[in-house]
């Protein structure tokens, strides 16, 4: 099958967004590669999103693709459930071969399908990444990251370390063969549903060039966590739990050994970003979770040898010392005290 009779579905969740939601569906419309599917999932927005969602449906109607049996621009209205809920209900009605998630306050270059289409399928790939184009509120350029965030090498395989959704393609088959659906209630959502992701393939490839434009919002939810604290009931206790289970020795020790690290690294920076001006009992309970969750799994954790304090390849060197410190902490049962402290300066 040539690249061309691939079918890609975008599923695009919708909430509080109408200043930025025609930009992002315009991009959609302008893409050079142009059989793809359009879910907009309407969230329970109060404002007018459902309606424009709607009018882009019927304006653009008399798209057709032969892949798809629905129209091309298809809009689900669903009560609000939550970003996570919005994504799945846009999953389960996804009918391309392939799938990507495009946040509503975000756009594409036009080219965006067209270089991840082709490398998925040149060579048969489960997963194609971008690295993030960064831009303002205005959509103005900001920056690149860069490819070298993206990745490290552990004993010559190359491994994905960030866990960012929304710049890449799925096979969707290698989604649903795989049971990942996004947590729904929590917060984090992207990095426990890309940490299954990253490892559960070795079909993936890191592409060198950025065409997935993120606007960045610090007055976002995730920026407005970081300054009060993650209230306890966000925090994704069953969906990093569910991460792991699925993920857990399907590929041999070496790879337990990466989830191992990733897990760890995750669980770092949940309890010393997130919840660092969290209330105390947010954090105690963090702090329990973590020791159950790695006495379950990873008993022997702190013997892994992809954690160097001395500096990771490609990984900034105070995460490296934080995950060092944590270790210690966790040795001498000193975790719980110095996260409290920690979480009130």
């Amino acid at each position: 099958m040539l690249v061309e009779d691939r079918s890609v579905s975008i599923v695009v969740p919708i909430y509080k967004t109408p200043q930025y939601l025609p930009q992002c569906i315009e991009s959609v419309l302008a893409q050079t590669y142009t059989h793809w599917q359009l879910i907009l999932v309407d969230d329970g927005s109060p404002d007018e999103c459902g309606e424009i969602a709607d009018r882009y449906a019927q304006q653009h109607s008399a798209i057709q693709h032969s892949a798809i049996q629905h129209d091309a621009i298809r809009v689900i209205h669903k009560p609000n459930g939550g970003l996570s809920s919005a994504r799945n209900a846009g999953l389960e009605a996804a009918e391309g071969e392939y799938v990507m998630f495009l946040d509503s306050d975000d756009f594409l270059e036009k080219d965006f399908l067209e270089k991840t289409i082709g490398a998925a399928v040149k060579d048969n790939l489960d997963m194609v990444v971008t690295p993030t184009r960064n831009v303002s509120a205005r959509g103005e350029f900001i920056e690149d990251l860069k490819r070298d965030e993206y990745w490290r090498t552990f004993d010559g395989k190359e491994q994905l370390i960030r866990y960012n959704v929304t710049p890449r393609i799925y096979r969707t088959e290698f989604l649903r063969e795989n049971g990942l659906r996004f947590s729904e209630g929590e917060l984090m959502e992207d990095v426990v549903f890309c940490l299954a992701a990253n490892m559960l393939t070795h079909r993936w490839r890191l592409l060198d060039y950025s065409g997935y434009c993120y606007r960045l919002n610090p007055e976002g939810i995730v920026g407005s966590f970081k300054k009060s604290g993650i209230p306890d009931n966000r925090i994704p206790y069953r969906g990093l739990r569910e991460a792991v289970r699925l993920v857990k020795g399907k590929n041999g020790r070496r790879d337990d050994r990466i989830l191992e690290y990733c897990t760890v690294r995750i669980l770092v920076t949940i309890l010393f970003v997130f919840c660092r001006r969290s209330d105390i009992k947010t954090v105690r309970h963090m702090c329990s979770y973590t020791r159950k969750l790695l006495e379950e799994y990873f008993p022997d954790f702190v013997h892994n040898p992809y954690f160097d304090v001395r500096g990771e390849e490609n990984v900034p060197r105070f995460q490296s010392l934080a995950v060092w410190l944590f270790k210690i902490l966790y040795r001498t049962r000193l975790l719980t005290p110095f996260a409290i402290v920690y979480t009130r300066l």
